[in-house]
């Protein structure tokens, strides 16, 4: 069976699960390039060097974006071999690139005045105002 017709497979058991739109939009996506890069070969031939070969073709891809797109190979894989597809999942030891986390910039002291100002225009009572401002402070500091 080839990565193409494992994929269609592996969707249709999504569908069946009644699996999210936008998931299986993704997920369809992944499949096209995979059965694209790999064509007819057989599942059985896929190795984990062959797969690192798809993973650098795809160098435009951020580093977040990258490693979801290795999570869903994963799990298409590990569908293969739990199906009978495949004796054992060749994506098991796929890395996926280290994602660096967001770095948190805080508002500055202007900032939360000016906030603070806006908040005074908040609702028709004056407890709005002051949850308006808890809320604002909460977030702050969160």
């Amino acid at each position: 069976m080839t990565p193409g017709e494992a994929g269609k497979l592996w969707i249709e058991t999504l569908q069946a699960n009644y699996t999210a739109a936008s998931t299986l939009r993704k997920y369809r996506r992944n499949m096209r390039l995979l059965s694209q890069f790999f064509g007819p070969k057989p599942l059985e031939a896929i190795t984990l060097a062959a797969l690192q070969r798809f993973r650098a073709s795809r160098k435009s891809l951020c580093a977040n974006t990258a490693a979801k797109e290795i999570q869903i190979i994963k799990t298409f894989f590990s569908f293969c071999e739990n199906q009978g597809l495949l004796s054992a999942s060749p994506a098991r030891k796929l890395k996926a690139p280290r994602v660096p986390p967001n770095e948190k910039v805080p508002y500055t002291k202007e900032e939360i005045i000016r906030i603070f100002h806006a908040c005074d225009l908040v609702g028709q009572h004056d407890y709005d105002r002051t949850r308006c401002k808890a809320a604002v402070l909460l977030m702050r500091y969160t």
